[in-house]
């Protein structure tokens, strides 16, 4: 992809949602680094999206990007690992934005779009069509099949126009991208697990993510 065809794509999106997203640290897809301890939770406007019991022995944090390969690859592989693991109370998954790009970031728009409830729906669906993402951006049609996406989860071109707008719901993913960056994040996927960043290949397969939170499971 040309940075003349990047810019096109963002020439479609509006002016204040460039100008408030370009305030967000763009992240390099790389696999992941930190050189802190995943607590900045107490970021200012921090709006967290989350799954499983606050009370949960263990909270994993993912920072990632919509149109980073390794994290397409991570969500692939570890979705359902980490969703059974939330239903048997064992894990509290925290998912943070932290864009690339404004067209990245658009993703995100769309997935808080739809309030709490359909986040990780959305943010499932995108995921799931990550490859026809990046080949919109190709083709200068980013917004129709972000668009298409919504509708499956009751997001109306309406709505998601609107969210584009919406300061609040940027003001969000700025401060998802700033607990990154204070957590110094400097690529994505980023994990957490209880505060300790996870480096690579901790935590990259179900088995590394089921020894780590239940070791009895791997010792049987």
């Amino acid at each position: 992809m040309t940075r003349k065809t990047r810019h096109h794509q963002l020439a479609r999106l509006p002016h204040n949602f460039l100008i408030a997203l370009t305030l967000a640290a763009i992240a390099a897809c790389s696999g992941g680094n930190s050189d802190n301890n995943g607590s900045s939770g107490s970021v200012d406007g921090l709006v967290e999206m989350s799954k499983g019991a606050p009370t949960a022995p263990h909270t994993l944090i993912e920072y990632a990007s919509t149109t980073c390969g390794a994290c397409g690859a991570y969500h692939a592989n570890m979705a359902e690992t980490i969703n059974e693991l939330v239903e048997a109370g064992q894990l509290r998954f925290v998912f943070r934005d932290f864009p690339r790009d404004n067209v990245d970031s658009a993703a995100f728009v769309l997935a808080r779009c739809g309030g709490a409830a359909k986040y990780f729906d959305i943010l499932d669906d995108i995921y799931e069509h990550q490859q026809g993402l990046l080949a919109a951006i190709r083709n200068s049609t980013v917004r129709g099949v972000l668009e298409t996406i919504g509708g499956r989860h009751g997001v109306t071109k309406e709505m998601f126009a609107a969210c584009l707008e919406d300061e609040t719901v940027l003001a969000q993913i700025k401060a998802s991208t700033n607990a990154g960056n204070a957590d110094g994040v400097t690529g994505t996927p980023t994990l957490f697990l209880d505060g300790r960043v996870l480096e690579s290949p901790e935590g990259r397969s179900p088995e590394s993510l089921i020894s780590l939170v239940d070791p009895s499971a791997t010792s049987q």
